[in-house]
């Protein structure tokens, strides 16, 4: 009988036991699916739009299962932004948020919570989750939302900070914090809501150091132009750039005084003034960190210079310089001003001519008739670099010609001899070259046309595989590519207003937005043998 009894005190034991961790283990039962289900609000104090909620508020969220919240007050945003600290507190299924201080007094508030909140079980995380309330006896109803992309690679930008800042006259990202805030989520896009009627203006950056600040030089930034005015509506729809921004201004880094003198500076060149007592030639050279000075008339002379610079972030600043305009040790004279011509003789054209002339020192002078042009012996024109030719440097090294229709038989082009003279009074060379039609050769040449439709007056086209570019062309709006190995390619364009051959960005002090980028990605699809149809691309 006792062994009897020991056996059920044992077999009590054991079932109370088994009882216990049974209701301690909160793991998916043996056998059943498993949990991939986030867990879900099912109630909160105070509910989502609730009004007169008192200023000392305890924020309770429920749960449809016991949840991990150590990741709550990291990812916990109020919007307007609160001047206390946020405590965070969990107790199986619910959630206890409060802060050290009062709310404001009449104020909506909106509670974000960005992949902070996982069940206990599985790990599966509540992506997003949003509560409003008001402290006053209305919900404020104006709403922002739109998208984020990075200018240059027109990825969507994610994880970067989008903020309203109310008090417009006096706001500066770089030391106040916004009003309303939030952040773009994987796909770039972004929404706040309940915001007071006002006047904002809107900023969005990166936010390395999520000290809701804008830290140049670290961060990119996008920026509305103009001040926003709210009153009870929606804003939807809206797009915004970032990009990187630069302040510094521009320093000179060397000056080399030979031939001509050579000033190289800190940062590429967009405009510049150079004045001085006597009478100067210069430019900026291809190289757009160099400002070449021409000793068109040497003397012995030392002169003050008085150089104003802006950089291509539009940093401006003025430099005196002392330029030394003697002889240099030993001059080279050039026996062809003419560095060279483009295409080379003997080119195929398919429906138009990009003629370009390269110089080695800047143009000063030429005769009539500089170039002669015949195609197909039934058109003879006579042109001239400065009447007819469009200048693409601001050296005048760089002149471009282009004739848009398909020749028949050829394109002659003639540049006379002595015709072309530089400030020292060197000349040119003869030239004589012959494009003629495109001829496909054989079955494996692949080509195809691109129409570029666009108000621009000058743009970059890029064509690019795997993200590495290609092929570079310059406002040119009919192009030719032929010969692509097998695979998928995409367009970039990059509108160059300033005529400077590169992509500028930002500069939010002083409203100017990055110079505009469209990515067309895998237009073109080059499959074997394979000729593609003319493409047309709006820009």
């Amino acid at each position: 009988m006792r062994k009897y009894h020991n056996l059920i005190l044992f077999c009590s034991i054991t079932c109370l036991v088994y009882i216990m961790q049974s209701c301690a283990n909160q793991s998916a039962p043996p056998g059943g699916k498993k949990d991939v289900n986030p867990p879900v609000l099912i109630k909160s104090n105070p509910s989502d739009g609730q009004v007169n909620v008192p200023q000392k508020v305890y924020i309770k969220l429920h749960f449809d299962e016991w949840v991990d919240a150590g990741k709550v007050k990291t990812n916990t945003i109020i919007s307007p932004k609160i001047d206390a600290e946020i405590n965070v507190k969990s107790i199986k299924n619910k959630i206890i948020i409060n802060t050290d201080k009062p709310l404001n007094t009449l104020t909506t508030y909106t509670l974000n919570i960005n992949e902070g909140i996982k069940d206990n079980t599985e790990g599966n995380v509540l992506k997003h989750l949003s509560l409003s309330f008001s402290t006053g006896n209305f919900i404020d109803s104006c709403m922002v939302q739109g998208m984020l992309y990075d200018c240059y690679s027109q990825d969507t930008a994610k994880n970067c900070l989008v903020g309203l800042y109310a008090n417009v006259d006096s706001i500066n990202p770089e030391k106040h914090i916004p009003t309303y805030y939030t952040y773009s989520d994987k796909k770039g896009k972004f929404i706040i809501k309940h915001i007071k009627s006002d006047s904002y203006k809107i900023y969005a950056f990166s936010d390395i150091n999520k000290n809701l600040k804008y830290d140049n030089y670290k961060e990119k930034i996008g920026f509305i132009d103009s001040t926003v005015t709210l009153v009870n509506n929606t804003l939807s729809g809206i797009t915004m750039q970032l990009s990187a921004s630069d302040y510094t201004k521009p320093k000179i880094n060397a000056i080399k005084n030979d031939q001509n003198i050579k000033i190289s500076f800190s940062e590429g060149i967009l405009k510049y003034t150079l004045s001085a007592n006597t009478n100067l030639k210069y430019a900026i050279n291809t190289n757009p960190k160099e400002l070449i000075i021409y000793k068109h008339k040497l003397c012995e002379d030392t002169v003050d210079a008085h150089l104003h610079i802006v950089d291509s972030s539009y940093n401006d600043t003025t430099i005196i310089v002392k330029l030394v305009l003697s002889s240099p040790k030993k001059f080279n004279r050039y026996k062809d001003v003419i560095a060279k011509v483009l295409p080379p003789t003997g080119s195929e054209i398919y429906d138009s001519l990009v003629f370009e002339v390269n110089l080695h020192e800047p143009y000063d002078r030429e005769a009539d008739s500089l170039i002669l042009i015949n195609i197909d012996s039934l058109v003879y024109k006579k042109l001239s670099l400065i009447n007819n030719f469009k200048t693409t440097d601001n050296a005048y090294t760089r002149f471009t010609y282009s004739y848009y229709s398909k020749p028949k038989k050829f394109i002659d082009i003639h540049i006379k001899k002595n015709k072309l003279y530089n400030m020292l009074g060197d000349t040119n060379t003869e030239y004589k070259m012959r494009y003629v039609p495109y001829k496909k050769k054989d079955a494996d040449i692949i080509y195809t046309n691109i129409n570029i439709e666009t108000d621009e007056d000058a743009f970059i086209f890029q064509l690019l595989k795997d993200k590495e570019v290609i092929t570079t062309k310059y406002t040119e709006k009919k192009i030719k590519l032929e010969n692509l190995p097998i695979g998928k390619y995409s367009i970039k364009i990059i509108a160059d207003p300033n005529k400077n051959r590169r992509w500028d960005n930002s500069n939010y002090r002083k409203n100017i937005q990055p110079e505009r980028v469209k990515l067309f990605r895998n237009v073109l699809i080059i499959k074997e043998n394979f000729d593609i149809d003319e493409q047309n691309i709006k820009f």
